[in-house]
């Protein structure tokens, strides 16, 4: 079981590496101070970490978060992002869905939640509960409109694996929310700190499990 788990996440990295075009960072010159008091969210039971804060980034009129896939059905619950505001900003958590890497995604699901910013924190969507499936490309992140909102990342080389699939490439969308449907870039030298979370089966063999625990800082 943990071989052939293995085996087919590395030919689903194998087939999706070709894939990527080597994109542009829409995140340069707009790079924000260090913050020496990062955010760690709640502890939560199957729930993943992705990315870091060693990076920061301020921008209006924007989506960003991360594309990945899954290797069995999965239910999404809900997902968090690390954040940094104040005032109150209107969300738009986003999972996006495409059949091929790079074409038009279209949503699966949307959250806007109306929140007051407390500073750099993981800002939670609410209950999403969006299957996932294998063999489909997911874009899960949050956008906003006319607000300054720092968002955070950790230098990473995509794709790659996690527990429960591969981590694709960074999403960077150049345009504010609302969406219907959206061609964004697909930066692979970069990782945005989100927690994701599902229901339903979560495979715990011992090789997935090593996977997932390097994830968490």
């Amino acid at each position: 079981m943990k071989i052939s788990r293995l085996l087919i996440l590395l030919g689903i990295l194998a087939l999706t590496t070709t894939a990527h075009a080597g994109a542009i960072d829409l995140d340069r010159g707009h790079e924000g101070v260090e913050n020496p008091n990062p955010a760690l969210p709640d502890a939560r039971d199957d729930c993943y970490l992705f990315g870091g804060n060693s990076q920061s980034y301020t921008n209006p009129f924007v989506g960003r978060g991360n594309t990945i896939t899954v290797i069995s059905e999965e239910i999404l619950s809900m997902f968090t992002m690390e954040l940094g505001f104040t005032g109150e900003v209107d969300l738009f958590f986003y999972v996006l869905h495409c059949e091929t890497l790079g074409g038009a995604y279209t949503v699966a699901a949307e959250s806007v939640v109306t929140t007051t910013g407390v500073g750099q924190a993981f800002y939670e969507s609410g209950p999403i509960n969006v299957v996932l499936l294998p063999g489909h490309f997911y874009g899960i992140g949050v956008a906003w409109q006319d607000a300054q909102v720092t968002y955070v990342r950790d230098p990473a080389s995509l794709p790659r694996a996690w527990e429960l699939g591969t981590v694709e490439d960074a999403m960077q969308i150049g345009d504010p929310p609302p969406y219907s449907s959206v061609a964004y870039n697909h930066f692979t030298g970069a990782e945005y700190s989100l927690e994701i979370c599902f229901t339903g089966p979560v495979s715990t063999d011992s090789f997935t499990w090593t996977a997932v625990k390097a994830l968490y800082r």
